[in-house]
């Protein structure tokens, strides 16, 4: 059992420094010249360390742009993409009609349309309306991608919610609007954790659209910014 238990952390501390060499070497060459990364044999710590690499990334290139472009547009597809499945999942949980699951079988197999699939109908209107290469092309686009997602995590925890509280929320004189932000929402805190974080990971990490639906460093995401090589385009002065 000892030999097994050897073997099994071996591997384990072996992956683990597979999988954080990159990030460390990333993180010693930060501090280096660019004459002194590709020397042999290489140097873990750096003999002539610089603090310039920081200094030209933070003031003279558009990296900080771009952070704070993701961030608005990720915060604001959060708040726009909540706001909708809430409602949509209280009509779905507690409200029911003809057809309903239909509806919700539909909404939630546009999951699984492309991206790219879409992209080119997208650009086309977002340029006839005049809001391509700005924050709202982006957030509205990424709302509602996310929306059928969210919708149905909403509703699952929604629906483990005892009716019987709506009830005695009516018998007390509150609306539906009243349960729905009062009781609902704060008693289905883990699911909207989960959706904010599902939600930021994917307008943070998506390229495509962000590519296509931008075409300058003011409006550029940190995914676009950084594939365009921002250090070779300085700040205005």
């Amino acid at each position: 059992m000892k030999g097994r238990n050897v073997v099994t952390y071996t591997i384990l501390v072996l992956a683990v420094i597979f999988a954080i060499y990159p990030m460390v070497w990333g993180f010693s060459s930060s501090f280096k010249y660019l004459s002194d990364i590709s020397t042999y044999p290489p140097e873990w710590i750096p003999r002539n360390p610089t603090l310039n690499n920081y200094y030209l990334v933070l003031f003279k290139s558009w990296v900080p742009r771009f952070f704070l472009n993701s961030l608005i547009v990720g915060f604001s597809s959060i708040g726009l993409t909540l706001l909708i499945a809430t409602l949509g999942a209280y009509a779905a949980s507690r409200f029911h009609f003809r057809g309903m699951s239909l509806v919700l079988f539909i909404l939630l197999s546009t999951i699984m349309l492309p991206g790219i699939g879409m992209l080119v109908p997208l650009y086309v209107n977002f340029i006839k309306m005049g809001l391509h290469d700005t924050y709202w092309a982006l957030i509205l686009i990424y709302s509602a991608r996310q929306v059928p997602f969210a919708l149905w995590l909403l509703k699952g925890f929604f629906d483990s919610i005892p009716t019987a509280l709506d009830d005695s929320a009516r018998m007390d004189g509150c609306t539906s609007l009243g349960i729905l932000w009062r009781i609902i929402v704060p008693l289905s805190s883990a699911g909207y954790a989960a959706a904010i974080l599902v939600i930021f990971l994917y307008v943070w990490c998506e390229f495509i659209i962000a590519l296509a639906m931008t075409s300058s460093n003011e409006m550029r995401l940190i995914t676009v910014g950084l594939y365009t090589r921002p250090t070779s385009t300085r700040f205005p002065a």
